[in-house]
């Protein structure tokens, strides 16, 4: 059983220790909501009775129990259990924030092709010189995203293995995909495009699933993917096709057709970065 304090006015404790964000209750437990007091028993919240050790006003307010003797204090109950381990907030950060960056990056180039076509279709004067102009920007920036590329790729293995890492304090028994895979999986070429999906789509069913005692309870490989993941590797796979494609038909007599493919593919992969960053956010809270 789990509490969230959203930010309350009066706040929430269990047993003694202020929550931020979510908490887990242990059998027994005691919750506060600002002056309320409960008990779980069970899967219910009860009623606590006064805590012993505590003054309480009655009749004429004496400050000692109704029998007049003074009450032992009570032993400060024990640390609630500490959370279990996240896949480190800086890798989960660092590859959706790349990620994130790389789509205005691929919009800079699409604006950058249609025009520098524009232009190069253009009759006046200064079509040439402006023609230049956004062939250079897209050099520009294909040179950048091409860079790009580089650390978002060692950041997706990095994340993989770390986020595999937590869900394994999650899930401890037999899985089917291990954490030598997290990272193997990446480089087995084209296969990766199916190896990679299964691999992230067993900790995203691990991390989803409901939790007992800081483990992973129920039948947790029976849930769904999500189809962001799937279409996340749908969407690159096929922007690589079609940009390899467009960009063998620029130059021919085809330049229109392939001005067209080019911008389809930017488009798929801008929204493959997208549905990456958003999985992989969703991932990290969900293990946090």
């Amino acid at each position: 059983m789990f509490v969230k304090d959203l930010n309350s006015t009066n706040g929430t404790t269990v047993n003694g220790q202020t929550v931020n964000g979510e908490a887990e209750i242990p059998a027994g437990g005691r919750v506060t909501f600002g002056t309320a007091a409960f008990v779980l028993q069970g899967s219910t919240l009860v009623e606590a009775p006064p805590e012993v050790g505590r003054t309480q006003i009655v009749g004429g307010g004496s400050g000692k129990s109704p029998t007049g003797t003074a009450q032992v204090p009570s032993t400060p109950p024990p640390p609630p259990p500490p959370p279990a381990a996240g896949p480190g907030q800086g890798a989960g950060r660092w590859t959706a924030g790349l990620l994130s960056g790389y789509v205005p990056l691929l919009a800079g180039l699409g604006v950058s092709v249609v025009l520098a076509y524009v232009f190069y279709e253009s009759d006046s004067t200064s079509s040439y010189d402006n023609w230049e102009t956004w062939n250079s920007v897209y050099a520009v920036l294909y040179s950048i995203s091409q860079v790009l590329t580089i650390p978002i790729a060692i950041m997706l293995i990095v994340w993989t293995y770390k986020a595999h890492k937590a869900s394994d304090a999650l899930q401890p028994g037999p899985r089917r995909w291990g954490r030598g895979w997290s990272i193997g999986a990446w480089f087995i070429p084209i296969a990766n495009f199916i190896l990679v999906p299964l691999v992230l789509a067993e900790i995203h069913k691990i991390a989803s699933t409901e939790r007992s005692g800081g483990k992973a309870v129920g039948d947790w490989p029976r849930r769904s993917t999500p189809a962001g993941l799937k279409l996340w590797f749908v969407f690159f796979a096929l922007g690589g096709w079609v940009l390899f494609i467009g960009a063998s038909l620029a130059n021919g007599l085809f330049a229109r057709a392939g001005l067209f493919l080019t911008l389809v593919a930017l488009g798929l992969t801008g929204t493959a970065a997208a549905l990456a960053a958003a999985f992989i956010r969703d991932v990290s809270d969900k293990l946090r």
